[in-house]
């Protein structure tokens, strides 16, 4: 696990801009974009629940 200490202490060693700015979410949007050949909309979060909220809420319609 040494190896992943350190990975979070580079990535947290300076300020970054707000969320979705960021120079990592920007690395992870373009490769992403690569990979599937088609523009994407990135959104990293934190675990599986996280997600399917992202899901849920962008794809069912609201009826009130």
């Amino acid at each position: 696990m040494p190896e992943v200490i350190q990975a979070l202490q580079h990535v947290n060693a300076e300020h970054a801009v707000s969320y979705g700015s960021d120079p990592i979410t920007q690395r992870v949007t373009a490769q992403l974009k690569d990979f599937f050949e088609t523009e994407v909309a990135v959104a990293l979060v934190f675990n599986g629940t996280g997600a399917n909220v992202l899901v849920y809420n962008n794809k069912n319609s609201s009826y009130l």
